[in-house]
């Protein structure tokens, strides 16, 4: 669908006549009735009907005239910003991520995109999720990797998913439960549990109740903690066992995460910015991230 023949077809709705039209677009009328013909040959539909009087659109014409208006205006938005970006060139760009499990995960393609794009001064910030949202809102970030939590909903914030996630449980290695071949968790009644509340989690202690219900027995919480890298450093010291979004889990060394895909939902780990926001750094960052996900996604 070629846009001279769309032009065509707008001028001839303006004007109603192929006579008309044809001598505002300056061609000849067979040219113009073939540009139009050559438009409803690729809908498969009727669009203007034809009487040596007038020219008058069909119900699909009128529909089309104003898709098509809003299609050349999309087309006409991404033709300045690319022109915008090429004048300006993608400077920098401010992205929040929320805790050091997703920063991790996201530092195979952090590194990816600095070294094909050098010209670009990245700045990173990790975050909680009021500070993610306030920063979005007020355009101090960019975008942000984080938890959807809602986020989609809040005008003018956009987000895309890029990944997936579960809750797991997280224990020392060398926890007795670690060493059981078959897993009861109906065991862990008695162990106590540390929790994530407040700015980074505001459900945090709701989940874990949840899940430990479903074990069949309430859980004895022994600490709330105020962040991730406080529960894991409990975890690790032997004050307890925790439940946590499993990007949130160290891949290796002295702590023990065990999936929980069948007692918990899943959860969508998102990409999120201000669709006010026109830093052409942002157009290209988002590019990058879909080549990659579509090439390795975690």
């Amino acid at each position: 669908m070629e846009k001279e023949d769309i032009l065509a077809f707008q001028a001839l709705a303006k004007y109603g006549s192929f006579t008309k039209a044809s001598e505002a677009l300056y061609i000849a009328q067979p040219t113009l009735s073939k540009k139009v013909a050559t438009l409803e040959s690729e809908l498969g539909l009727t669009l203007v009907e034809r009487t040596k009087r007038y020219a008058r659109l069909t119900y699909a014409g009128i529909v089309f005239l104003e898709e098509s208006k809003a299609l050349l205006a999309q087309e006409e938005k991404m033709v300045r910003a690319v022109r915008e970006a090429a004048r300006e060139g993608a400077r920098s760009l401010r992205v929040g991520i929320m805790g050091m499990g997703l920063a991790e995960k996201s530092l195979p393609f952090i590194r990816a995109f600095k070294a094909k794009h050098p010209e670009v001064s990245l700045h990173l910030d990790l975050l909680d999720l009021e500070q993610i949202r306030n920063g979005l809102e007020m355009k101090r970030l960019d975008c942000a990797i984080t938890d959807e939590l809602g986020l989609s909903f809040l005008e003018p914030l956009k987000t895309e998913e890029i990944g997936e996630s579960w809750s797991a449980l997280v224990f020392p290695a060398d926890h007795p439960f670690a060493r059981k071949k078959r897993k009861t968790f109906r065991s862990l009644e008695t162990e106590p549990f540390l929790v994530l509340q407040g700015k980074s989690s505001a459900k945090g202690l709701e989940l874990v109740k949840a899940i430990c219900a479903g074990w069949g027995f309430l859980p004895k919480i022994e600490k709330v903690c105020s962040t991730v890298e406080e529960i894991l450093f409990q975890v690790r010291a032997g004050q307890g066992i925790a439940i946590l979004p499993s990007f949130d889990c160290p891949s290796e060394g002295d702590l023990a995460c065990i999936p929980l895909k069948e007692e918990s939902k899943s959860f969508p780990t998102v990409l999120a910015w201000n669709g006010k926001n026109t830093n052409p750094a942002l157009l290209l960052w988002k590019e990058e991230l879909h080549g990659y996900l579509e090439g390795k996604v975690e």
